[in-house]
């Protein structure tokens, strides 16, 4: 009874996503900045409205992921401000570090796999390299004295995050799973472009960095709300014990 309810509910998502697509891309098209981000405000208020009205015993850990979402697109709207852009930062890695944490099985993995411990520091080595990078190329937008610093940590969660959504796509191969590496995938796609866009003046990426964020959101939301992966996982998972 409890995978029927589920998957009632995730026909639901195509709908929500297509909707919230729509509106970004119009709103990419045809305001300004000011206008795209009270947009994609609208965007995380309408997920975090569809998982409190779907779920019944909902989790306090995905509560706090999407309020850390919402309040750091909040801090968006004033992000040229120091305490804004500050904000922002600070929310993003509460948000990527609750993310990573939401996923304590596979932190558990990657602490007693050798294996997946070397590929996860390796891999956070060579992307903490690109990030450097990155960082040289926009430390004019810094504000405060701690901007650095916070930069480094915002991209050496999404690093985290990336690293951890990869393992478990690995460990438990399931439906669940995939939509969760893609939900990665997104996610990082939206925030690299969104900084591109902002500070390179590729205004055309703002219509991938709005999509990714509304096709990622739904990801993240169907991998809370489907059921029936996560008791298969959860076998897989004492199995793996």
């Amino acid at each position: 009874m409890e995978r029927i309810t589920s998957a009632i509910k995730c026909r639901r998502l195509p709908l929500i996503i297509g909707f919230v697509i729509l509106i970004n891309i119009v709103a990419v098209f045809t305001s300004d900045l000011e206008i795209m981000r009270i947009i994609r405000l609208l965007t995380i208020g309408v997920y975090v409205a569809y998982y409190l009205l779907s779920v019944s015993q909902r989790s306090l850990i995905v509560l706090v992921i999407l309020f850390s979402l919402l309040a750091r697109d909040i801090a968006v709207l004033f992000y040229e401000t120091n305490v804004g852009h500050t904000l922002y930062l600070i929310l993003g890695i509460a948000a990527y570090a609750t993310i990573c944490l939401e996923r304590g099985d596979i932190l558990k993995v990657i602490s007693r796999d050798k294996s997946a411990l070397i590929f996860t520091l390796v891999f956070v080595v060579l992307n903490t390299f690109a990030l450097s990078e990155i960082a040289s190329f926009i430390n004019v937008g810094f504000q405060g004295p701690f901007d650095p610093f916070l930069f480094y940590m915002y991209g050496v969660f999404m690093i985290v995050f990336g690293a951890t959504a990869i393992i478990y796509n690995q460990v438990y191969n399931s439906n669940r799973s995939l939509a969760y590496i893609l939900f990665m995938i997104s996610f990082l796609t939206s925030d690299v472009t969104s900084l591109f866009a902002y500070y390179f003046g590729y205004e055309m990426l703002f219509y991938v960095d709005r999509v990714a964020y509304a096709v990622g959101l739904g990801l993240f939301s169907y991998t809370v709300i489907e059921t029936s992966s996560q008791l298969e996982e959860a076998e897989q998972y004492d199995m793996l014990s």
